[in-house]
């Protein structure tokens, strides 16, 4: 546990968090998986406090990569990822469950 109250439960590298763990924020925001010098890396689970999440790539601690957004109100973005916002090749479901496809880069979320 650490002073700020953020939970950590996993494997360690060179003090840092590395490799598989999960990760409780005070707030309620939540991450499981893979973790690399840590930061986020590989494949993970976040989780926010308020139920919207993000299943998919990480790297340097970022969304990014193949992955899946769900929002709120049950839209979503499944698709390409960059440096933490939907860009690229995708589709995005939107609240009335209208479908958009993406072939090119956007910057969604």
């Amino acid at each position: 546990m650490y002073l700020n109250g953020t939970i950590y439960e996993g494997e360690w590298k060179n003090e840092l968090k590395h490799e598989e763990g999960l990760e409780i924020c005070p707030n309620g925001n939540q991450y499981e998986g893979s973790y690399a010098d840590g930061k986020p890396e590989g494949v993970g689970v976040f989780t926010w406090n308020n139920g919207e999440k993000y299943e998919g790539e990480w790297h340097n601690g970022m969304r990014h990569g193949s992955g899946t957004w769900h929002g709120l109100y049950g839209e979503l973005f499944a698709g390409e990822w960059k440096c933490g916002k939907a860009d690229g090749k995708g589709v995005h479901v939107g609240r009335n469950g209208t479908q958009y496809f993406f072939t090119e880069s956007l910057s969604l979320l």
